[in-house]
């Protein structure tokens, strides 16, 4: 019973501490490629307004040349933009034309900072599920 335990408690730990660390390196490539990235003047082509948002697809030329057609939400002056009006994009280094965002928008350091502490937890809990305790022998065991 309790060997099954053990068994369990360190499957599972160690499971958890190779997927936060495997989301931790996604998080942290995704957040690298859009720090890399740059702003690019893009047109208007499409505005859906919902609320005080808009949704808005917008046609740019990549710094690398690449000609981009995009989806994102926009919520500054959202009410304000029509077809036609031109707006500065921000586009992650590598696929232009994927995870464009609105410039005033940082990026989010969040998913990597918190993936990184739920990893240490799972260090921690992989240690301790591993960690054989040192038993010291018992005091007078060859006295007479």
């Amino acid at each position: 019973m309790l060997k099954s335990r053990v068994t369990r408690l360190r499957v599972f730990w160690t499971f958890f501490l190779l997927l936060t660390a495997c989301v931790t390196v996604a998080f942290s490539w995704s957040t690298v490629r859009d720090s890399r990235g740059s702003n690019a003047d893009a047109e208007v082509v499409r505005v859906e307004n919902r609320g005080h948002r808009a949704f808005l697809r917008v046609r740019f030329t990549a710094r690398d040349g690449q000609r981009c057609e995009s989806d994102l939400y926009w919520s500054q002056g959202a009410t304000s933009l029509r077809a036609g009006h031109p707006v500065t994009v921000h586009h992650p280094s590598g696929n232009a034309c994927i995870n464009v965002r609105n410039p005033r928008n940082q990026g989010s350091w969040l998913g990597v900072v918190v993936g990184a502490l739920m990893s240490i937890v799972a260090g921690v809990g992989t240690y301790v599920a591993w960690w054989q305790p040192y038993i010291p022998p018992p005091r007078y065991a060859d006295m007479p």
